[in-house]
């Protein structure tokens, strides 16, 4: 075996090794990304769920009240306006990611066709991604504000002896 044989397999192991290496980081990636996104969206649903399952949950005490001073029906009325912005965060919250991997597909796409040989223009699109993140952040951030906001008022009602 010559010199130079030898050099070429030593370079091909070495190439071969860090291809591997490459392909389990890769795949790590992968799966972190995914990992990150089933649990946004776990995130979201679940602050969709509280929301409207305290709105339902207080329309249900207001059927119950009728009939009683309105400043006690009005109280949880109030208490009950968080749950529904909540709600309404969550589900425009939806929107928006829906809109934010619509995007994420279509830049993975241009990637694609730019490693083929084809000259495509982004058109702007990694910072409508960076734009829809912050604002899924800040629509489910809210959602669970107001799910929090919502209990609490709840709770100084039932604290001031509003609702016996």
């Amino acid at each position: 075996m010559t010199q130079d044989h030898h050099t070429i397999e030593e370079y091909k192991a070495k190439c071969s090794s860090a291809e591997l290496g490459w392909k389990a980081q890769h795949g790590v990636a992968v799966h972190c990304d995914r990992l990150a996104g089933e649990i946004g969206i776990a995130a979201l649903k679940a602050t969709i769920l509280t929301n409207a399952g305290a709105l339902v949950a207080l329309l249900a005490l207001i059927g119950q009240l009728w009939g009683r001073a309105n400043d006690v029906i009005y109280s949880v009325l109030n208490a009950a306006e968080f749950f529904a912005y909540g709600l309404a965060c969550g589900t425009v919250d939806f929107l928006v990611a829906y809109i934010y991997q619509s995007i994420l597909t279509k830049v993975e796409w241009i990637k694609l066709e730019r490693m083929s040989g084809k000259a495509i223009e982004s058109c702007g699109f990694e910072c409508a991604l960076r734009i829809s993140a912050f604002i899924m952040l800040f629509l489910g951030g809210i959602s669970m504000c107001c799910f929090v906001k919502g209990i609490f008022e709840i709770l100084r009602i039932f604290k001031h002896g509003v609702i016996k």
